[in-house]
């Protein structure tokens, strides 16, 4: 299944990249050479690597105060503000 569409990244790849030891979402997409485009995959890639973390170490992992942004020429969305 692919969590990244953006990306083209599956559950199978975010899975060896957290065995192989990423520990962020940052660490994720580095080991595959690209950056999180929307940002709609960051949960879930996040719960994948608490998981892991758990299965592993069989405790739960603290958030991570890390922010990604989105990668160059990538479109934010506009939000209307009333004057």
């Amino acid at each position: 299944m692919f969590l990244c569409v953006c990306n083209a990244l599956n559950d199978k790849m975010v899975r060896q990249a957290v065995a192989d030891g990423a520990r962020s979402c940052a660490s994720v997409f580095g080991q595959f050479g690209c950056r999180p485009q929307c940002g709609k995959c960051i949960p879930y890639i996040r719960q994948m690597i608490n998981s892991g973390h758990i299965a592993a170490c069989g405790e739960a992992r603290p958030r991570p105060t890390e922010r990604i942004s989105p990668g160059p020429g990538s479109a934010l969305p506009l939000v209307a503000v009333p004057p």
